[in-house]
């Protein structure tokens, strides 16, 4: 996003005027870089272009998270306030952390084959989708949050018993579900249940988010400015000493919040959106966001 100022600069002095002395007249000192302008307006045009598509599906958001004991997956596709956001993370058929038009192009045609509809009951919306993205059934946790074109929002949710989870393989389960306890018990040092920051940009995006819900930690990193790309257990270990420093309380204005937050994680205040969900250990939750729309 470029803010562009005009200064007038009026120039009285005779001295500097030369009425025809063929002389070239002094140069007057750009920022302006032309590539980086280039740059920007070529990822506002993939943006747009982005939003155009969205307008073939049925759903103006699909979000499906799956937690395993080890691992998890996640596709997401969103046009919000003309800004997609879009992540991929399939970790069963090799598609590495995904986000912006990378995702978008991975996931729309997978979304656009999803045949799914509001009275579908939890399980129906889970297997269709299970499929769809050909990953295992042998989850802990499978959430599904769609908003159709019509407005009407529904999640759908199945939870699995843990004991079941990866049975052929039970050492595996022993260890991922060890180290999931240890992550809960330090979540109890920490004053909040989530916090999840997500920043667009015109080319990028960031998102830092650890929460605990029940006894399974959800945890992501991806900071492209700063090198940081984790899931899971990686992502709550890079995360948790940046979450625990961070000084939010529920009494801040969106500005305060988000400007605190961005200075913690050392990220660019040069964005689109910036969102920032909390829920604080009194269960008080709060949602901070931003919208610039200078661009």
């Amino acid at each position: 996003m470029k803010k562009i100022l005009l200064l007038t600069v009026m120039l009285t002095s005779p001295m500097v005027f030369t009425a025809c002395g063929g002389e070239d007249e002094s140069p007057v000192d750009d920022d302006t870089n032309p590539n980086e302008d280039m740059e920007s307006q070529e990822a506002l045009s993939t943006m747009n272009d982005m939003v155009n598509q969205m307008e073939e599906l049925d759903y103006t958001m699909l979000d499906f998270d799956v937690y395993y004991a080890d691992t998890e997956f996640e596709g997401k596709i969103k046009k919000d306030d003309n800004i997609i956001e879009s992540e991929f993370y399939d970790p069963f058929n090799g598609e590495e952390e995904r986000r912006g038009g990378a995702a978008f192009h991975a996931l729309f045609p997978i979304v656009q084959d999803i045949q799914l509809d509001e009275e579908m009951t939890d399980e129906e919306a889970i297997t269709i989708s299970l499929e769809a993205f050909d990953i295992p059934d042998n989850f802990l946790r499978a959430q599904l949050q769609v908003i159709f074109n019509d407005g009407t929002e529904r999640t759908f949710e199945v939870m699995e018993d843990e004991s079941q989870v990866n049975h052929n393989n039970p050492n595996l389960d022993v260890a991922a579900m060890s180290m999931m306890n240890d992550m809960v018990n330090q979540m109890a040092e920490l004053d909040y249940t989530m916090l999840d920051l997500d920043v667009y940009y015109a080319d990028t995006e960031f998102e830092g988010k650890i929460k605990k819900d029940g006894n399974i930690i959800e945890s992501e990193f991806y900071d492209s400015f700063n090198g940081q790309n984790e899931r899971d257990s990686a992502a709550f270990v890079a995360l948790f000493p940046i979450v625990e420093d961070l000084q939010l309380d529920a009494e801040m204005t969106d500005e305060e919040a988000i400007a605190t937050s961005l200075e913690a994680f050392d990220i660019p205040d040069n964005y689109l959106k910036a969102k920032l969900q909390v829920i604080f250990n009194d269960g008080t939750e709060k949602n901070y966001e931003i919208l610039q729309n200078e661009f």
